[in-house]
């Protein structure tokens, strides 16, 4: 076996894990290095004028915290959120750090490289998408957390 066929044997097999969550019924995955927290949708107080996509700043541990609506967020329309919801708290590459709302948390799973989709125009300007995976559970839409970061703060 050659060099170059060990090294791309061994990309195949690396793997990282995800975060998985439900929002509208589909099933999305974040990688778990950018969520600091989980906590249950609190008190979120409302900002007049601020971001379409936030639904306004939540106060945790000490913090003010941007908090977006993260159906809108990927274009699905406008969700309400409640006590039987969640909010990821995130931290992208840059440091900036933010909330995201979701319906139901769903586990962590392990993906591999060879399980994981970048489609042409996943990650294009406008979309919080990166890609999917195919897993036994299905198909799992990646979100690239980072770009959410960069192109809202």
């Amino acid at each position: 076996m050659t060099q170059e066929k060990k090294i791309s044997d061994q990309a195949d097999d690396i793997n990282e894990l995800y975060l998985l969550f439900l929002l509208k019924g589909d099933t999305y995955a974040v990688r778990v290095g950018s969520v600091k927290h989980i906590i249950r949708y609190g008190d979120v107080s409302s900002v007049p004028g601020g971001l379409e996509t936030a639904i306004g700043i939540a106060e945790v541990r000490g913090e003010s915290i941007l908090i977006f609506d993260t159906s809108r967020l990927l274009g699905e329309g406008h969700s309400t959120y409640g006590d039987d919801n969640f909010i990821m708290l995130c931290e992208s590459s840059e440091g900036h750090s933010f909330g995201l709302a979701v319906d139901e948390m769903k586990g962590v799973i392990h993906l591999t490289n060879n399980q994981l989709s970048f489609p042409e125009g996943a990650d294009q300007a406008g979309t919080y998408l990166t890609g999917t995976a195919n897993t036994p559970q299905g198909i799992l839409v990646i979100i690239n957390v980072d770009k959410i970061g960069r192109n809202n703060f």
